[in-house]
């Protein structure tokens, strides 16, 4: 078999697990981020610009990072590397980093650091993360559920993590189940 046919093929097989997963996902009554979020974190994809754990639905625009061949990698520019490691990015180089999976990496201020480092002086950082806080992680079936979700926030451990990184103006505001986190790199 030619190496496209094995790509096209991979491709396919790909796409129809991806929506085996969102059919189940939606039955299961899992929240993840809405088109609203996504939209939300597209209005800051102005310049160059960094979208983390892109997967399946890459913010237009962006570079994206992920460590899984996705439909992203196929499409668009794509970085395959774990989101708190962005050592191909240059420090400085970016107008904006969006992610819409914050819970899925496993040291959150080495991610937000990493970030920082990548932004240039004002630039932002926007995030749609779990709001644990809200009532439909009670169930345990729910996103929670998710095993690629290794931690849970709250807006003030958000805050904390943004103030300990040293972002200015942090902004948190409740989406449904989700948070919508802006922020700008300070100069420290």
């Amino acid at each position: 078999m030619s190496y496209s046919k094995q790509i096209f093929y991979e491709f396919e097989r790909r796409v129809l697990a991806m929506l085996e997963y969102h059919r189940a996902s939606l039955e299961r009554g899992d929240a993840d981020a809405s088109d609203e979020d996504r939209k939300w974190l597209g209005s800051f994809a102005n310049g160059h610009g960094v979208n983390v754990c892109a997967g399946y639905f890459p913010i237009a625009g962006a570079l994206g990072v992920d460590t899984e061949f996705t439909l992203a990698s196929m499409v668009s520019g794509f970085v395959n590397t774990k989101g708190d490691d962005l050592h191909q990015i240059d420090s400085g180089s970016c107008d904006y980093v969006v992610t819409n999976y914050f819970e899925a990496l496993p040291d959150p201020l080495k991610a937000i650091t990493e970030w920082k480092r990548v932004l240039r002086l004002n630039g932002v950082l926007a995030m749609v993360v779990v709001n644990s806080e809200h009532e439909v992680y009670a169930i345990p079936s729910g996103p929670l559920a998710n095993r690629s979700r290794r931690n849970c926030y709250t807006a003030l451990t958000i805050q904390r993590y943004l103030e300990r990184a040293r972002f200015n103006n942090i902004n948190i505001e409740p989406s449904g189940s989700m948070l919508r986190v802006c922020a700008e790199r300070g100069s420290k």
